[in-house]
């Protein structure tokens, strides 16, 4: 899935391949496949060294290749499991194989540039070929001793989305990027924001430069005290700008209109139309630690995220 086919002919006794070795997962130490014209020309060169436009290998080449040939990062792994070898016909059939990696795959972890309160925030190009999911659950206990009504208690308090989105990137650098991403969030452990992607709040008042409050249609938030998992918000406007507040009030304006008080005042001024979205923001962690990226061509991978809300976090 990362390979390449070389711009140029490679001579007996070389020991550099002029190639871009950006976002792909060569290494110093590590290993490079050349494929010629049939699977049957190959060869497996150790990598000694690496910069951005070739690799210097650890030892001459035994062979010529000529221009086209493909140049892969190649990594030492073994079988996970037996293949399955179902007959379509006598001589056709599907099977799948999969690898498990010898050795753990080093890759650079970041979470990017994006951060709210000093945590990163979900900023993927999402898609809705699959309708993302958020279920409000709750962590009920139930003791019942058979004896009197059932006991039921929310341990948490308030819901714990779960939450599921799909997202498609195209090109190395965006699927690096996504593989840092993964690497940084590290399965359940790190934790980062995830916006609803709902129209949570429509905002009905024209915006004035300084102002730390948003006149909303009613929704009944001033009914109660901001919950935790409902009190930090995401407001994006159509020309891309973006803002992230956290609301500390919020009060009844008329039957048609609420007041949301936010923490800090915003930087510009902007007219109620110019809004896209405000939606909710709500700190979390992965469900799962494994994640699976699956390519459709060389450059598009697709992947799915689920999340869990966290509670009583502190930030």
């Amino acid at each position: 899935m990362e390979g390449q086919a070389l711009a140029a002919p490679l001579s007996l006794g070389g020991t550099t391949i002029g190639l871009d070795t950006r976002w792909r997962h060569f290494a110093a130490g590590g290993h490079a496949l050349l494929v010629g014209a049939t699977p049957r020309q190959h060869a497996l060169v150790a990598i000694d060294s690496l910069t951005d436009d070739a690799l210097e290998l650890a030892e001459p080449l035994a062979a010529s290749w000529p221009a086209g040939t493909r140049v892969y990062p190649a990594l030492l792994a073994r079988l996970d499991g037996m293949l399955e070898l179902p007959r379509f016909t006598g001589d056709a059939g599907a099977y799948q194989v999969k690898w498990r990696a010898d050795a753990a795959v080093a890759w650079p972890a970041a979470f990017g540039e994006l951060a709210y309160r000093g945590v990163p925030v979900l900023d993927l190009p999402l898609e809705w070929t699959q309708d993302p999911l958020d279920v409000p659950e709750r962590t009920f206990a139930t003791v019942d001793d058979g004896l009197a009504l059932p006991f039921a208690v929310d341990q948490a308090g308030q819901p714990r989305n779960r939450i599921r989105v799909a997202c498609t990137v195209q090109g190395l650098e965006a699927a690096a990027q996504l593989r840092s991403l993964l690497y940084a969030l590290g399965g359940s452990w790190g934790a980062l924001w995830v916006p609803s992607l709902a129209h949570d709040f429509r905002v009905v008042g024209n915006v004035l430069l300084g102002a730390s409050a948003l006149d909303v249609a009613w929704a009944g938030y001033s009914l109660a005290a901001p919950a935790q998992n409902r009190r930090d918000i995401r407001i994006t406007l159509w020309n891309g700008t973006t803002y992230y507040r956290r609301i500390t009030g919020a009060t009844e304006l008329s039957a048609t209109i609420e007041r949301v008080t936010l923490d800090s005042a915003l930087p510009a001024a902007f007219l109620a139309v110019d809004v896209a979205q405000v939606a909710f923001l709500q700190l979390c962690r992965q469900e799962a630690d494994v994640n699976v990226l699956r390519w459709w061509t060389s450059d598009v991978v697709r992947t799915t995220l689920e999340f869990r809300g966290e509670v009583a976090h502190g930030v």
